[in-house]
């Protein structure tokens, strides 16, 4: 396990933040855990958190499935929360599946807060998505 992860790791213990270990076999591979999380509008999602040596990819698949009817409304909502949201880029699939992802480095000095922040930051940011996803979903 890298110490990064190990680091990350100890500050979700001392939040009392829940996750699952899903690798960390060897220092060569990435780490994966996941962290399951329930918006305000009781909408639950995982997310992924991929580590790597000084980089992390966090991922939410799946936030919200649709028929296919409704894709030309969630790409328009989807092209409204990547000018919105700069930070995370929300992507459909052809099923309309919507999800979201980021990307950034981290320094080995500060791994444990900025994987945090990163972490809070997808939180925050797919929590405020919702209300603006789930009227389109339902209409």
């Amino acid at each position: 396990m890298k110490k990064a992860t190990e680091k990350y790791i100890k500050k979700l213990d001392e939040l009392k933040i829940k996750y699952a270990t899903i690798r960390n076999d060897s220092d060569n591979d990435d780490d994966i855990l996941t962290i399951d999380w329930i918006s305000p509008q009781k909408q639950s999602y995982r997310i992924l958190v991929i580590i790597g040596e000084k980089d992390v990819a966090m991922r939410v698949f799946s936030i919200v499935e649709a028929d296919e009817t409704k894709r030309n409304q969630l790409l328009e909502l989807c092209n409204s929360l990547n000018n919105k949201y700069r930070w995370i880029k929300f992507t459909i699939y052809n099923k309309g599946e919507i999800s979201a992802q980021i990307d950034a480095q981290y320094s080995e000095d500060n791994a444990a807060e900025s994987l945090l922040q990163l972490t809070m930051t997808m939180v925050r940011i797919v929590n405020d998505a919702f209300s603006e996803i789930l009227p389109v979903i339902w209409s």
